[in-house]
């Protein structure tokens, strides 16, 4: 149990933020934040509506840092039919099960990196032109489908995702 600073409940350890840090000598560590979730929400919404123009800009800033990341990751995959990767619009990400799709990753940049990761696990890499093929019919997608297994140890945390061309 953890009392929050803000509200003075003790509440469990679950119901903290855990915020990332790093030790003067560089060493990072992590611990739980001092408010509740609850209370750090309202707090974030409160400085957003006081302060919007700086909001905003650490927003962009945050949204442009994903957009980069997904970016490179597209291009370090490539596509897994004919391994283009020469610029990162002309990749998509295919859903293997059109069922499972949650949301269109490359409409969701402002999304945490843990939901985008866990979304691009569903899917695999293709060009345009494969990508068109496939959900035409021409080309068989289940040859390919081993290809997701890299994409499965995939951690965009830790930004180990330099994977090895198909």
């Amino acid at each position: 149990m953890k009392q929050c600073k803000i509200c003075k409940t003790n509440k469990e350890f679950s119901e903290f933020p855990i915020e990332k840090k790093k030790r003067s000598t560089g060493e990072p560590y992590t611990r739980y934040m001092a408010r509740c979730r609850l209370c750090y929400n309202t707090s974030l919404k409160l400085y957003a509506k006081e302060h919007p123009t700086q909001h905003r800009k650490k927003n962009k800033k945050a949204r442009d840092k994903r957009k980069l990341m997904l970016s490179e990751l597209k291009l370090a995959i490539g596509c897994v039919i004919c391994s283009y990767n020469k610029h990162a619009g002309a990749l998509h990400w295919h859903h293997i099960d059109p069922t499972s799709k949650e949301f269109q990753i490359s409409d969701h940049p402002t999304l945490s990196i843990q939901r985008i990761e866990q979304e691009i696990k569903k899917c695999i890499l293709l060009c345009s032109n494969c990508h068109s093929e496939i959900e035409a019919g021409i080309t068989d997608i289940e040859p390919y489908l081993k290809y997701n297994e890299n994409i499965q140890s995939l951690s965009l945390t830790t930004q180990s995702y330099i994977l090895p061309c198909p």
